[in-house]
């Protein structure tokens, strides 16, 4: 994938999802849009094949607009994996 065609997927992602463009939301996960795009592009390449991206399925959730929603209500299986992600990522 070339660096423009990412930096584009990023920014649909963003424009797409209106808690990656809240500032009180990133405030709080501030790793957050580097989570999200990482979950999102692991999702869909997964969805590619015809499989289910596990941390989706373990959540009961479809993408990752039902993973922000997640964080944002305070669920505390999802900020568990954001934080995990986080630190697996080294963000």
């Amino acid at each position: 994938m070339q660096k423009g065609s990412l930096d584009e997927e990023v920014q649909k992602l963003i424009e797409s999802n209106s808690l990656l463009r809240d500032r009180s939301f990133l405030a709080k996960y501030p790793q957050i849009i580097g989570i999200a795009s990482f979950l999102n592009s692991v999702a869909k390449t997964m969805e590619g094949v015809g499989r289910k991206y596990p941390l989706f399925v373990d959540l009961g959730i479809e993408n990752i607009e039902g993973y922000l929603e997640l964080l944002n209500s305070k669920d505390q299986k999802a900020i568990i994996s954001y934080k995990k992600m986080q630190d697996n990522l080294g963000l």
